[in-house]
């Protein structure tokens, strides 16, 4: 993977790329309102995803409040 992200792309000792995007969401019933209200004023959960130097998924986090 490194090898590839530094043939590909020119980042040396990479193993992956990291991003986070917010998924809006109507506030579940027995959640504080402040834990997923956020910047936008919506309420929203977070997704954050990793990829290989082929944007192949390694990882994936769903469901942090999006505050």
């Amino acid at each position: 993977v490194k090898t590839d992200f530094e043939s590909l792309h020119g980042f040396p000792n990479c193993c992956g790329a990291i991003d986070c995007t917010h998924f809006e969401v109507q506030l579940p019933g027995n959640a504080f309102a402040s834990d997923y209200y956020n910047k936008d004023k919506d309420y929203s959960i977070v997704m954050q995803a990793i990829v290989d130097s082929e944007a192949r998924f390694l990882d994936i986090q769903v469901g942090v409040p999006g505050s």
